[in-house]
C-alpha cells in the first residue's frame, strides 16, 4: 500500500528528474558561471521574494556553506511585511535594479 509519504517522495523525485532532464544545459551553464565567479574572487548573489526568499536564506550564511554567498533580502518583498504589498512590488518593473543600487 502506497502511503502519502511515498506519493510525496515520488512526486518530488519526479519533478527533480524532469528538471534535470529538461534544463541540463542551463544548469551546466549556471554551474560554470558560479565556478568562474568564485575562482575570480567574486560573490554569488541570491535573492527571492515572497516564499522564494527562503531558498536564498538556505544558501546564505550557513555553517559549512560557501562563504562567498551574499543574500539580497528586501524586507518590502517579504510576506510578513505585507502580503498584498509584496505581491504588487515583486511584479514592479525595475524594482530589483533600483534596490540593488
Amino acid at each position: 500500500m502506497t502511503t502519502l509519504i511515498d506519493e510525496y517522495c515520488d512526486n518530488i523525485t519526479g519533478m527533480l528528474k524532469k528538471l534535470v532532464a529538461t534544463q541540463r544545459g542551463a544548469l551546466a551553464s549556471a554551474q560554470d558561471w558560479v565556478a568562474e565567479a568564485l575562482a575570480q574572487g567574486g560573490l554569488v548573489y541570491v535573492t527571492g521574494s515572497g516564499h522564494s526568499h527562503m531558498i536564498a536564506e538556505e544558501v546564505f550564511y550557513r555553517a559549512g556553506g560557501a562563504a562567498a554567498v551574499q543574500a539580497i533580502l528586501d524586507p518590502a518583498l517579504m510576506l510578513h511585511q505585507g502580503a498584498q504589498r509584496s505581491t504588487v512590488l515583486e511584479a514592479a518593473r525595475g524594482l530589483r535594479r533600483d534596490r540593488a543600487r
